[in-house]
């Protein structure tokens, strides 16, 4: 499994927890014990992953507990909402979800970002700074942004502008500068995959200053709904 998609996984059990009383859910009183206890050992992972300090999350953690040292728009995102689902099924206090949030966004809104306001896909998660090596070896990362990656940093920030009025104005500030129409290709019709700002290696379509992925998305149950 993708470490982004364990956060978004995670996520998606603590939302859906709260989601329906306990009368109208269907669930038993043992299945909701179940899934609590499921959703509070899967919120504890979120302190191995968070930089205190930074507010941003590591894409991953080992056993031993060393971190990935990189991170991206989608594991901020999902971080996000996942601070919203633990503050809605209770495992954190109002205070303490919206302090978590307003630490992440201070970070975001420092972010250096590329054209149409959109997020790069590699930062380090302890300065925020944009990566320009891959942790793990050291080989050169080329400037990327991703259509879906950033969809879903829009995403939880348009959550946190709906259900954190003391962090509403911050919140939609970073996602307003969005503009996804950056992706669109006219000639198709449809969301290209992403573009670099520098020229990657294989094969790019090359518009204005930046370089676009080949593919588009034409898929829309999916990931690129969002973006």
């Amino acid at each position: 499994m993708r470490p982004a998609l364990a956060i978004v996984l995670a996520a998606l059990l603590l939302t859906a927890i709260s989601a329906a009383p306990a009368s109208a859910s269907g669930l038993s009183h043992g299945d909701r014990q179940a899934l609590q206890r499921y959703a509070a050992d899967t919120w504890k992972s979120f302190g191995l992953l968070v930089d205190a300090r930074s507010g941003l999350p590591d894409d991953n953690v080992t056993a031993e507990g060393t971190r990935s040292g990189y991170t991206s728009p989608t594991n901020i995102g999902a971080y996000l909402w996942s601070t919203l689902g633990a503050r809605e099924v209770g495992l954190i206090g109002r205070r303490e979800a919206t302090a978590r949030m307003a630490r992440t966004l201070a970070t975001l809104a420092r972010l250096e970002r590329g054209p149409a306001g959109q997020f790069f896909n590699w930062y380090d998660p302890a300065t925020g700074a944009r990566l320009t090596t891959w942790p793990a070896d050291g080989s050169p990362l080329v400037p990327f942004l991703s259509a879906v990656d950033n969809g879903w940093l829009a995403a939880g920030l348009t959550m946190v502008e709906n259900g954190v009025p003391e962090l509403r104005a911050k919140a939609h500030a970073l996602v307003a500068a969005m503009d996804f129409g950056f992706y669109y290709d006219p000639a198709v019709g449809q969301l290209r995959g992403g573009a670099w700002t520098a020229q990657p290696p294989g094969d790019s379509d090359h518009v204005g200053d930046v370089w676009f992925t080949k593919n588009h998305y034409d898929v829309l149950n999916s990931e690129p709904r969002m973006a």
